[in-house]
């Protein structure tokens, strides 16, 4: 789906040479134009919020994991970071330096 405040915005791009213009609207079959104009005019899905926060995160996947395994994975890893850095405190919450 094409996110609310793209829709009616015009956008001119050139692609292989040739200048396309492409008004934003919310029908399906121009969806794959989009695309290949390379716009950024959809919502994100949640697989690719995923994705993001792994990025950002700096943790490897592989492109064509499932959603239940990205998820998975951040969740791992914030757990684990969670878990250092409650291991680092006392009971007050004071930072244990050794």
């Amino acid at each position: 789906m094409v996110r609310e405040e793209e829709i009616g915005k015009i956008y001119v791009v050139t692609y292989n040479g040739t200048k396309f213009k492409a008004t934003i609207t919310q029908d399906p079959t121009k969806y794959k134009f989009y695309s290949m104009l390379g716009l950024d005019v959809f919502e994100k899905t949640e697989e690719d919020e995923v994705k993001e926060l792994l990025d950002e995160y700096g943790i490897s996947y592989r492109s064509n994991s499932s959603l239940k395994t990205l998820k998975r994975k951040l969740n791992d890893y914030l757990t684990k970071s969670n878990n250092e850095s409650e291991s680092n405190t006392d009971i007050d919450g004071e930072l244990d330096i050794e």
